[in-house]
């Protein structure tokens, strides 16, 4: 049997190589291929991050405003808001995202845990910023490698 010829790349086709794994998949809606390239304008990038930033600002301000409302008390911090717009620029809209719920998941289960050995009671309260670090760094270093963004 003959080897499979390489098909030449669709328009939207994106293949990426990282660390020896190679994923490929079509660019999403809010993705350029030509980002992943090196081929595109340097003013992409930098809208990129800015709506990264926005975004992660507002989805952490909405967090912490409805949190606020149902819990009667303040339920994310302006610094972990800043933060998430510092991880949305940095690893764009999805990562702020991506981040946010994987610090929610470790966050909720380290809260668990300490419920569980009677250090805090429910009401208590443990920083959420480190939680936001661990979901980005997460993100940056399983998600991104594997070509797992739009």
């Amino acid at each position: 049997a003959a080897a499979a010829q390489p098909q030449p790349a669709q328009e939207g086709h994106v293949v990426v190589k990282r660390q020896g794994v190679e994923a490929e998949g079509t660019a999403g809606a809010w993705s350029d291929d030509r980002l992943l390239t090196g081929k595109a304008p340097w003013y992409l990038a930098v809208l990129g991050s800015l709506w990264g930033a926005f975004f992660g600002f507002l989805v952490g301000w909405a967090v912490a405003a409805i949190g606020e409302r149902i819990f009667k008390k303040e339920a994310m911090g302006g610094g972990d808001v800043k933060l998430l717009a510092a991880i949305g620029a940095w690893g764009g809209a999805l990562g702020a995202f991506d981040a946010l719920f994987v610090g929610s998941f470790w966050g909720a289960l380290y809260g668990m845990w300490l419920i569980r050995r009677r250090m805090i009671d429910r009401r208590g309260a443990i920083p959420f910023g480190p939680f936001l670090s661990a979901g980005a760094i997460f993100n940056f270093f399983y998600l991104f490698p594997w070509g797992l963004w739009p």
